[in-house]
């Protein structure tokens, strides 16, 4: 039997509306990196930004995204799933968790990369979390198999500290570097942790599925957890929770700091951002000028440099940057992680 006529005409419908919208996006390759799956701004050095992709190419650019190079290249095609920049003072570390590749550390701001063998049995480094403030600098990896493991001595060695967490995967993690370092949290597909003496025992502070966690710099015991079905925050270093967005397939959060209450933005599916500057207890729409499909995978706010710079990477449309807090955004030049395959020798 034949579909419907008005079936017919809705499905014809689907596809203009589908391919304008491809049109809008520009031509570009998967494969060539145009997943970019996570972000990390270099607090030390104005400008250095970083991208990890879904082919294992991390790019890196010095002027603020407008454009990029290739920083290092994987032919195994191992996914890039955490970036962190440690910014801790004179320290020019940068570490990238891949799907399965283990950890990679670059101790010359991109320039070479070597892999953290040491690391026991991690197998995909889903997240990462630095403690600058300390020297050598303590780093945090989670895994996709429920650990998380504790570095005191800037990735040359390592521990597993897991006890009191499942074996669901470690999706993020986030440390109160400022205040309280040796205060944790870990945000899994079986709910939310804490640790409160640095990953040595962890405690379910919630059941809700974690995709991504924010800290507050400005008010420590504000942590913001976000999951697939919206926002919770805690006011009291994730004792108590109250739901303040419900959203369709949250995932990314990013915190400006500079001021108090922090301004928030929240980066879901089908390429929008949402803003908040009252700590997220109302919200605007803040998506001019990205493609209309998708998902924004990460977003972060150059804090040190100007706070009004935000960048947020999405699945399939590489990197696009704001530099009016959300209002405008802007892909960048033609040779980033969307469009170019630069990053394979």
């Amino acid at each position: 039997m034949r579909p419907p006529l008005t079936l017919n005409i809705l499905l014809v419908f689907w596809l203009l509306f589908w391919a304008a919208g491809a049109a809008e996006a520009g031509v570009w390759d998967t494969d060539a990196g145009g997943m970019t799956f996570t972000l990390a701004v270099d607090p030390s050095s104005p400008g250095t930004v970083y991208a990890g992709t879904a082919n294992g190419g991390i790019f890196k650019s010095t002027n603020g995204g407008k454009s990029w190079s290739p920083a290092r290249a994987d032919k195994r095609g191992a996914r890039i799933r955490g970036l962190v920049v440690d910014g801790g003072e004179g320290v020019s570390s940068v570490y990238a968790g891949t799907a399965s590749g283990g950890l990679l550390k670059s101790a010359d701001r991109g320039k070479t990369w070597s892999v953290m063998k040491s690391v026991p049995g991690s197998g995909e480094v889903w997240s990462l979390a630095v403690d600058g403030n300390t020297s050598p600098s303590t780093v945090y990896a989670g895994t996709a198999g429920g650990k998380v493991f504790k570095s005191a001595d800037g990735g040359e060695s390592w521990t597993t500290t897991s006890s009191g967490l499942g074996d669901s995967p470690v999706r993020t993690l986030a440390i109160d570097a400022r205040t309280r370092p040796s205060t944790v949290y870990a945000g899994t597909q079986a709910g939310l942790y804490r640790s409160n003496d640095g990953g040595t025992a962890w405690s379910k502070v919630s059941d809700v599925e974690v995709v991504e966690l924010a800290i507050d710099p400005m008010q420590p015991a504000t942590v913001f957890a976000g999951s697939h079905t919206g926002l919770s925050r805690s006011t009291d270093g994730g004792t108590t929770w109250r739901k303040v967005h419900s959203v369709r397939r949250l995932w990314s959060l990013a915190v400006d700091g500079t001021k108090s209450p922090g301004t928030l933005y929240m980066g879901t599916a089908y390429d929008s951002v949402l803003k908040s500057t009252d700590g997220g207890d109302t919200w605007t729409e803040a998506h001019t000028g990205l493609p209309r499909w998708g998902e924004v995978m990460e977003l972060a706010v150059d804090t040190r440099t100007d706070p009004s710079t935000v960048y947020a990477a999405t699945s399939h449309r590489g990197v696009h940057r704001s530099t009016d807090g959300g209002a405008t955004w802007h892909p960048d030049e033609g040779n980033g992680p969307s469009n170019s395959d630069s990053a394979l020798p």
